[in-house]
């Protein structure tokens, strides 16, 4: 990881590493967690990380013993923390009320790291009461930002298949067509001055096998599902791929502005939204410190040993 964080830094580019371990080894395997986090601590750019599964199924108070433990490895070594969470279509799977209480011990007892909340894909199937908790709870919490996957998690919410502990059971065999997007508390949570951001972590592989790590096409599939369009416009919502992420990964950037570097992308096919958010435009001129770049994606024969 630092080879190649030190190879993209040269070409401008911030690799963050996430040291992600399951969620309960936190407290269950202590003196593994405390390696793990000792590892995670000693690269330059890697955050303390956590796969959080769905909490319903865990014996009460187990998920706040294993959050509480995390966050103080987190506090001893000064990492920020990043989190899949409540990534099912489980109503009764709400881990994020949890790691409410588990952050409020925490920045109790001083713990000022940044925490990012990915997925947080069952909050949409919560109670308004519940949603409007949770809401204002994270809110007090800062910096804690929270990052939808909005093609992601549209093909793999509801989904035909789908079965415990991984989420509720969907029947296989059964035809039916999904009945929810999959999306997080968008609007809500940034009317709550909660920052939320939009990305991919999986891209042609086995959860799904679509997508091109295009920040626009992630930017289209978010305005369209959460019909950001009239929220108050799409415009509104550009930073949920730019200075929204980049404030998530606490690097900064992602605006232009005087002082700011000339990293930016240019859509010279597009006059509108409409026409923005319509194509792939592989006409873009990607300009990295004030200067054009002559680069365009592989061809799909250089990825065959990736996806393969």
């Amino acid at each position: 990881f630092d080879a190649k964080r030190a190879e993209y830094e040269s070409r401008g580019i911030v690799l963050q590493g996430v040291a992600n371990l399951y969620l309960p080894l936190y407290a269950d395997a202590p003196e593994t967690a405390a390696r793990h986090a000792a590892d995670a601590a000693s690269h330059a750019g890697v955050v303390l990380g956590a796969y959080c599964g769905d909490v319903s199924h865990g014996e009460p108070g187990a998920t706040d013993a294993h959050l509480d433990a995390l966050f103080a490895l987190a506090s001893k070594h000064g990492l920020d923390v990043d989190l899949h969470v409540d990534e099912n279509n489980n109503p009764d799977c709400c881990g994020v009320r949890v790691l409410c209480g588990a952050l409020e011990r925490a920045r109790g007892r001083g713990y000022d790291g940044s925490v990012v909340l990915g997925h947080v894909t069952s909050l949409a199937l919560q109670t308004a009461e519940v949603q409007a908790e949770v809401v204002a709870r994270l809110a007090k919490l800062a910096p804690v930002h929270v990052v939808c996957n909005p093609f992601t998690n549209l093909g793999l919410q509801d989904r035909r298949g789908t079965a415990p502990p991984i989420g509720k059971l969907v029947a296989r065999d059964e035809p039916r067509t999904p009945l929810w997007r999959g999306l997080t508390l968008l609007q809500e949570l940034r009317a709550a001055n909660v920052p939320v951001a939009a990305a991919s972590d999986n891209v042609r592989d086995w959860w799904h096998p679509y997508g091109d790590y295009d920040p626009l096409q992630v930017w289209r599939e978010a305005v369209a599902m959460g019909h950001l369009d009239t929220a108050p416009s799409e415009g509104s919502w550009a930073d949920l791929v730019t200075a929204a992420a980049a404030d998530a990964m606490g690097v900064g950037g992602g605006v232009i502005a005087v002082g700011e570097p000339a990293d930016l992308v240019l859509f010279p096919g597009a006059r509108r939204f409409s026409e923005l958010l319509a194509r792939p435009h592989p006409d873009r001129v990607v300009v990295r410190r004030g200067k054009a770049t002559g680069t365009s994606p592989p061809d799909f024969s250089e990825l065959d040993d990736l996806v393969d």
